[in-house]
């Protein structure tokens, strides 16, 4: 009986150990970077939809920073914004995706 606890204890701490995943400080510092990208853009486009916060709008970070342009990028962010009639002026879209 003792050592069937011993035995469970030990598996809980591997399958703890397994979970837990360290990550260097450069992952890290990526991941925070992208997380602070995606937070900012949700944000921006939160303001664009005057507040809304359930636009329908989902632009893929990893797809939208593996564009080689600007210009892609732009486009890219643009026809989101377009597919799901965004009521921003034009000029305050222009703005966010200048700032982009």
């Amino acid at each position: 009986m003792y050592n069937a606890v011993i035995q469970s204890n030990h598996i809980q701490e591997e399958r703890s150990r397994v979970l837990t995943m360290k990550y260097g400080k450069h992952q890290m510092m990526l991941i925070r970077k992208r997380m602070k990208i995606e937070n900012w853009i949700d944000s921006e486009v939160t303001k664009l939809f005057n507040g809304n916060e359930s636009n329908g709008v989902e632009i893929d970070v990893d797809v939208l920073l593996d564009l080689d342009s600007i210009p892609a990028k732009r486009k890219f962010v643009f026809d989101h914004l377009q597919r799901n009639h965004c009521p921003a002026s034009m000029d305050k879209i222009t703005m966010f995706l200048d700032e982009m």
